[in-house]
C-alpha cells in the first residue's frame, strides 16, 4: 500500500490515525498560551503534550471537537497538522510533503453541514494531493469488508447508528451521547478520560452512568434493528471496549451482535481502505 495513504478519524476524545506503516492516536486537546519572553509568543500544544499543561496557569485547554463536530477550525486545523506531522517526520518518510499526501477524514452523520468548510480549510492550510471525508460509521464496514451492515460506533462524544443495505446508507443517526457520558460522570479533570483504567474501578458511580448510556444508545438501536433485521449488527469504537457496555445494550432484539476487528481504530482503517481507492 502507498505510504502517502492516510485514514483520519477525528474524534471528541481522540484521533484516530491509519497508514499503511500503522495506527497511532492522541487525545483531540489543544493547550495555547503566551511565552513569558518580550515578544509573548504564542504557545500551541497538542495532544499528549496539551495534557501536561492542564494545570498551567498561562495555558488554556480547549477541545476542537465537540460531539464530533469543530469548535474552532484553527483548533481542528491543528490537530491535523499534528497527525500529519507525525507521519511526515516518521521514520518510513522519505522526503514526504504535504502535498503528496492522500487524505481521507470522517465526520458524525450529524456534522455533515461542516463537510464543505472542513475541506476548504484544510485544502487551503496543507494543500494535500487528495483530501476527501466519509461518514465515519461507514468506514467501519469497509474496514471489515461487509457491504451492508448495522454499525453502532460509540465514540467518546457521540454514537454513530448508521444502516447500510446494498451498499448506501439506508439510515443515519448521530446520538448526543458517548463514553464522555461516563467519564464526565467519574473523572475530576476534563483530561483524565485518556486514562482507561478508570472503567476497570466499576463503581457504583460508574456502573449507574454506564447503564444509563447503555439504556440510550439500546433505545435507538433498537428501532433500527426492528426496521431492518437481516443486517449484521457491529459495534466499533472505544465504547466497544468499555467493559460490560455492550452487554447491557443487548437485549432480546439487539442480540446478535459482533465487535469490529481492532475497534478503536476500524473508522481509521476504512478511511485508509478507501483513501487507496483516490488515487
Amino acid at each position: 500500500m502507498n505510504k502517502n495513504l492516510i485514514g483520519l478519524d477525528i474524534g471528541t476524545g481522540s484521533v484516530k490515525v491509519a497508514t499503511s506503516s500503522g495506527t497511532f492516536s492522541f487525545p483531540s486537546i489543544i493547550a495555547r498560551g503566551k511565552s513569558i519572553d518580550i515578544e509573548a509568543k504564542e504557545i500551541v500544544l497538542v495532544g499528549n503534550d496539551a495534557l501536561k499543561a492542564e494545570y498551567v496557569k498561562s495555558m488554556a485547554i480547549r477541545t476542537p471537537v465537540y460531539r464530533g463536530a469543530p469548535t474552532s477550525m484553527d483548533d481542528y486545523l491543528d490537530l491535523i497538522r499534528h497527525a500529519l506531522d507525525h507521519i511526515i517526520n516518521s521514520k518510513d518518510a522519505i522526503s514526504v510533503h504535504y502535498s503528496d499526501l492522500v487524505i481521507m477524514a470522517g465526520i458524525p452523520y450529524n456534522a455533515k453541514e461542516h463537510v464543505g468548510k472542513i475541506k476548504e480549510a484544510v485544502i487551503e492550510s496543507f494543500g494535500p494531493k487528495f483530501f476527501g471525508v466519509m461518514f465515519q460509521a461507514k468506514a467501519t464496514l469497509d474496514h471489515m469488508a461487509l457491504q451492508d451492515g448495522i454499525v453502532c460506533h460509540i465514540g467518546h462524544g457521540t454514537t454513530e447508528i448508521m444502516a447500510v443495505s446494498h451498499g448506501k446508507i439506508a439510515y443515519g443517526q448521530t446520538l448526543m451521547h458517548g463514553v464522555g457520558d461516563i467519564t464526565n460522570a467519574i473523572c475530576s479533570s476534563k483530561t483524565q478520560y485518556v486514562d482507561n483504567e478508570i472503567f476497570l474501578k466499576n463503581t457504583p458511580e460508574l456502573a449507574n452512568s454506564r447503564k444509563i448510556l447503555a439504556a440510550n444508545i439500546s433505545d435507538s438501536l433498537e428501532k433500527v434493528v426492528i426496521d431492518y433485521p437481516h443486517l449484521k449488527i457491529v459495534f466499533a469504537g472505544g465504547g466497544a471496549l468499555v467493559p460490560r457496555l455492550v452487554s447491557e445494550i443487548k437485549n432480546g432484539i439487539i442480540k446478535d451482535v459482533i465487535i469490529a476487528e481492532n475497534p478503536v481504530f476500524s473508522n481509521a482503517l476504512g478511511m485508509l481502505k478507501r483513501a487507496e481507492k483516490c488515487i
